[in-house]
């Protein structure tokens, strides 16, 4: 059963309770009130009868203003003797007389009228007619009068009442259907243009059907969360199509020296030693770098990084020992410049110190040994930022290719013949976007390019400063 049918039938069941509800009580309430007014009319018959019945032992049957002075209408009127026998019976027929009502009479008579008008018993009866309301009053010093009235009327009045209610009440019924209906239509309209993209991206990875406008409500709110979420999805399989791509043209150029070394070792298995060294270590280069590459590659396309919970970090400390790797490494020197009272980040000292070891590298490449060493500078940017940059005294950047340094297996034509992947500065751009942060790559005035990130700063407070996990 779909939604909208749901929320129609829905929509109609609870006017169909109210409608009942109010029928029952409005037909209860004029039932009740009609009930009402035909007590009041016998006790208005039996008060005036009571005023014209004659004193004590005169003979009822000789007083004609009794049929006189009496305006009955559909009541009937029983005035009953001191034995219980009925002495004169006006208006409708009366034939619900009891035993009751003669013990009423018998018991009035041998009571002295006091001028007061008797109290009268009131009473529902069936009869072969239907069912009747009586009014059985004691007439002190004669007898009593009985006084009747149908209900046919009443009932006739209520059930005309309850009829018309259920026909009026079942067309609001549908009617409140067919609007629910429409209304629920309407307001599932944009779920259902989301169940048919859904199920449309579910079967074939793609949406051509028109997504639902993004609105204050709440199936707005989830039309907007879905674009958005259709339109990373976009994003990231267009990034992951195009490193595959990359990686492939990336990785065919290592695989096609491992190929033809391995052809010529395996062609010319008594080459002289001085011939075969070369060929093993150009092989063992290239296993190397296609290692590097494989684990760089997995990285970017799974994004592998470290996942541990935030950290504070004071990334001065970071920089040092990014420096002192390096020196151990690669025996050459970097500098770390780092202003007084730079503020701590809060973040992963791996994924840190893996973007600030992938800028060092990146200027360790691209300067010579006798240059002056590059510098991995930590300053300020703003009130709420940290810049991390590291400058070389290398050939620069070419201008076509800044635009494009932090593309994955981006690498300019003066780059090439050098050992990389062209994914580490890459990663670094990854790493600074994950943390809320930017990236930037220039040349400088004196020769040499400065490359660089920048992070989020926390507030300066009393919380211990962590340097961050990692072995030097």
């Amino acid at each position: 059963m779909s939604l909208r049918l749901k929320l129609a039938i829905l929509s109609a069941v609870l006017v169909a309770v109210a409608v009942g509800v109010v029928t029952l009580s409005s037909s209860r309430l004029i039932g009740d009130r009609l009930h009402e007014e035909v007590d009041r009319s016998l006790m208005e018959t039996a008060s005036q009868a009571d005023n014209l019945v004659g004193v004590r032992n005169r003979p009822i049957a000789r007083r004609p203003e009794l049929q006189r002075g009496l305006e009955l209408g559909p009541v009937g009127l029983v005035l009953l003797s001191d034995t219980g026998e009925v002495q004169t019976a006006l208006g409708e027929s009366v034939d619900s007389i009891t035993e009751a009502d003669r013990e009423t009479a018998r018991a009035a008579a041998e009571t002295r009228r006091d001028g007061e008008t008797s109290t009268g018993v009131f009473s529902t009866r069936s009869t072969e007619l239907g069912d009747v309301r009586t009014l059985t009053v004691p007439v002190p010093g004669t007898g009593a009068l009985v006084v009747e009235r149908s209900l046919d009327e009443v009932r006739s009045v209520t059930a005309d009442l309850r009829r018309r209610s259920a026909l009026l009440g079942g067309l609001v019924v549908v009617a409140a259907a067919a609007i629910g209906w429409w209304l629920t239509r309407r307001a599932t309209g944009p779920l259902h243009r989301l169940r048919v993209a859904t199920g449309e991206l579910a079967a074939t990875g793609t949406i051509s059907s028109p997504l639902p406008k993004a609105g204050p409500d709440e199936v707005g709110q989830l039309a907007e969360s879905f674009s958005t979420m259709v339109t990373r999805l976009d994003a990231s399989r267009a990034q992951q199509r195009a490193l595959v791509e990359d990686a492939g043209h990336e990785l065919r150029t290592p695989l096609t020296s491992l190929r033809l070394n391995l052809e010529v070792l395996a062609r010319y298995p008594n080459l002289p030693e001085s011939e075969r060294a070369p060929l093993l270590a150009d092989l063992d280069a290239e296993v190397t770098e296609l290692s590097r590459l494989t684990n760089e590659i997995v990285e970017l396309a799974t994004d592998q990084r470290d996942r541990s919970a935030p950290e504070r970090l004071e990334p001065a400390r970071l920089a040092e020992r990014v420096a002192r790797r390096a020196r151990r490494r690669t025996g050459r020197e970097v500098a770390v410049n780092a202003e007084a009272g730079t503020p701590a980040v809060m973040g992963s000292a791996m994924q840190l110190e893996r973007a600030m070891t992938n800028l060092v590298d990146n200027a360790l490449k691209f300067s010579a040994e006798d240059a002056p060493p590059p510098s991995l500078t930590i300053r300020r940017l703003d009130a709420d930022s940290l810049a991390i940059e590291v400058t070389d005294h290398g050939p620069g950047i070419p201008e076509a290719d800044l635009p494009r340094v932090f593309d994955r297996f981006h690498r300019s034509e003066a780059a090439r013949s050098a050992p990389g992947s062209g994914l580490g500065l890459a990663i670094v751009e990854s790493i600074a976007r994950e943390a809320g942060g930017a990236t930037w790559a220039r040349n400088n005035p004196g020769g040499g390019a400065t490359v660089g990130f920048s992070v989020r700063a926390v507030p300066a407070d009393d919380t211990p400063q962590v340097e961050g996990s990692g072995n030097d």
